[in-house]
């Protein structure tokens, strides 16, 4: 009696189990899924930030997260391409090529940046020469005109960085005091912060720290008039140029720590 129950019962989860093998359904274990070849399921970074893209985001490349992770938002790419080729140790990166964009649209006021005060660190390779001519790098603009908030390579100085914090069409901008690497291999990291104070109050820095190298001014500037209105990478210039874009996020308050 004792065998024969065994084998009811081994048969039972042997008709559960192998339908989910042959199909490849999600077999439950403990509430919790596991999809049978492929790895678990991405979602968000740790930490806390107000947005972070890096392309790993589960089946949507283009996904940003926001709120800490707390909710996402599904990006407009208009013409870059994804590949583990393009991005750091594996991830999967964006390549702007050519006049291409990958856009977040901020539907929400500041559910991806902060325009009172607010730092944004990007990751990037540039190809085996600087840009000729100035080349956006990251464009945050408000929905009132005159206003945006860019990170972009400088051509007069090439692989300068220069920031901007653009208040009724009047230009507050730091530049970089070191050079970014284009050799299409080094991965650059640039940091650029701004906050509404009377002292310092924007700045930038090339590499993952303020500590050394970092320019800082006291521009005086004041908030914008209307809300953010998206965050963009690769902002189209029409230049032919490979830029692999790995990571990007934006972080609260006046010069937040790197989080890589």
């Amino acid at each position: 009696m004792i065998k024969s129950t065994y084998k009811i019962f081994i048969a039972f989860i042997f008709c559960i189990l192998i339908p989910g093998f042959a199909f490849g359904y999600p077999i439950v274990f403990n509430t919790q899924f596991i999809r049978v070849g492929s790895a678990v399921a991405y979602t968000c970074p740790g930490g806390v930030y107000t947005s972070y893209w890096d392309g790993d985001y589960d089946s949507d490349n283009d996904q940003i997260c926001y709120d800490s992770g707390g909710s996402n938002k599904t990006g407009t790419n208009t013409g870059g391409a994804f590949s583990t080729s393009y991005g750091k140790d594996g991830s999967i990166g964006w390549r702007y090529s050519n006049d291409d964009t990958l856009l977040w649209d901020d539907s929400s006021a500041e559910d991806l940046v902060s325009k009172t005060s607010g730092t944004i660190w990007v990751q990037f390779r540039v190809g085996t020469t600087c840009p000729t001519s100035d080349l956006t790098i990251v464009y945050v603009p408000s929905d009132s005109a005159g206003n945006y908030i860019k990170l972009h390579i400088e051509s007069d100085t090439p692989g300068e960085m220069r920031a901007y914090y653009r208040k009724d069409y009047t230009d507050y901008r730091v530049d970089s005091t070191s050079l970014i690497t284009c050799d299409s291999i080094v991965w650059n990291t640039v940091g650029m912060s701004w906050r509404i104070n009377s002292g310092d109050d924007i700045s930038v820095t090339i590499g993952s720290s303020w500590d050394t190298g970092t320019t800082r001014q006291d521009r005086d500037h004041s908030a914008f008039t209307g809300d953010i209105d998206s965050m963009e990478i690769g902002t189209g210039t029409g230049q032919v140029k490979n830029v692999d874009f790995n990571r990007i996020v934006s972080l609260p308050g006046w010069e937040a720590a790197c989080p890589w």
